[in-house]
């Protein structure tokens, strides 16, 4: 019990000094068209990168399909 009321106490100390650690946002910071085109290569590479992802998933997701079909009884198909 004594473990929690001096994490609770911890706790509360934290939580009350917290806003002087707080980012002071007067000024605005712009990067510029450099970084703007760095950030947009970046997106594009990641884009990139996931399409053949997405398409090699959608391989497995049709091969395990067929797989399932296939072991599927024979009287079931034909049955409606």
């Amino acid at each position: 019990m004594r473990w929690l009321k001096v994490m609770e106490k911890a706790l509360l100390t934290i939580l009350i000094a917290a806003p002087a650690f707080a980012v002071d946002t007067t000024q605005a910071y712009f990067s510029g068209y450099i970084a703007l085109g760095f950030v947009a290569l970046c997106a594009l590479i990641v884009v990139a990168q996931v399409a053949p992802a997405v398409m090699l998933f959608v391989g497995f997701v049709k091969a395990i399909g067929e797989m399932i079909r296939e072991k599927l009884p024979a009287h079931a198909e034909g049955k409606k």
